[in-house]
């Protein structure tokens, strides 16, 4: 079953953010067979003030998106995703699967 994750938070430097933190997390994505959905640095706000940016990832399974997060070469890079944003929630669930 499908796994979601979704990340809200504000970029505080958008030229590291997109030079240093997406090459390398967009290779390890890949690596565990998972896709970005939508990444938008400024997102519109339909309701609330959350955060200007988000990033939906989709991933074959929560196990895969597990290995994702827990590999050792990501690491540095979420210490550095999280010296570069602020106000950060990072969600995950499986897919809603509605009975027929």
């Amino acid at each position: 079953m499908a796994y979601y994750g979704v990340v809200m938070h504000s970029i505080n430097d958008f030229e590291r953010y997109v030079s240093e933190y997406v090459p390398g997390t967009i290779e390890l994505i890949g690596k565990h067979g998972g896709e970005v959905l939508a990444a938008p640095p400024d997102a519109d706000r339909i309701e609330g003030d959350p955060p200007r940016g988000f990033v939906i990832l989709k991933f074959p399974s929560k196990e895969s998106f597990d290995a994702w997060h827990a590999d050792p070469d990501y690491a540095p890079l979420i210490d550095l995703r999280h010296s570069l944003t602020s106000d950060g929630v990072f969600l995950g669930g499986e897919e809603l699967v509605l009975p027929s």
